[in-house]
């Protein structure tokens, strides 16, 4: 399955989602948490109902600077509203959400290379690509729950 190593340190994460720290950020650990599982479950979906025969492949500077150094800057963006979590997040939510990304992202190895989603800055993604993204993005968050825990 891709981003398996990802899926192990979120799931580990589960037992901090009540902790917060507000010099670090705004959201606690499981909004943190929720955040990310809900942008591999949308990306992942969107690859799924997606045309791979009306992919558009298009240079984007940013998407090269963080592809190319797998490093989001923090506080730069904001989470579109599909993937924003509410504001006080339930555990079960959390449990079930992880479930269904791993059940999308154990899918996705079987789409087509040209299966895509539009990424609100990036443009459209490629498989290959968004695969690339989901990591350096759980990556990003899971950076951020790391340093609100120390």
């Amino acid at each position: 399955m891709q981003l398996t190593k990802e899926i192990s340190e979120l799931e580990a994460m589960l037992q901090h989602t009540d902790k917060t720290n507000t010099t670090v950020s705004d959201g606690g650990v499981a909004w943190h948490l929720d955040h990310s599982l809900k942008v591999i479950i949308a990306i992942c979906n969107a690859l799924e109902e997606s045309d791979p025969a009306s992919f558009k492949s298009s240079f984007n500077f940013t998407k090269q600077a963080i592809f190319m150094t797998g490093i989001i800057p923090r506080g730069k963006a904001r989470a579109p509203k599909l993937v924003r979590p509410k504001e006080n997040v339930a555990n079960e939510d959390i449990i079930r959400h992880l479930e269904v990304a791993k059940k999308l992202l154990s899918n996705v190895e079987n789409l087509e290379t040209n299966s895509h989603f539009k990424h609100p800055v990036f443009g459209h993604l490629n498989l290959k690509d968004a695969i690339k993204f989901m990591g350096i993005h759980t990556k990003h968050h899971l950076k951020i729950m790391r340093d609100i825990l120390a």
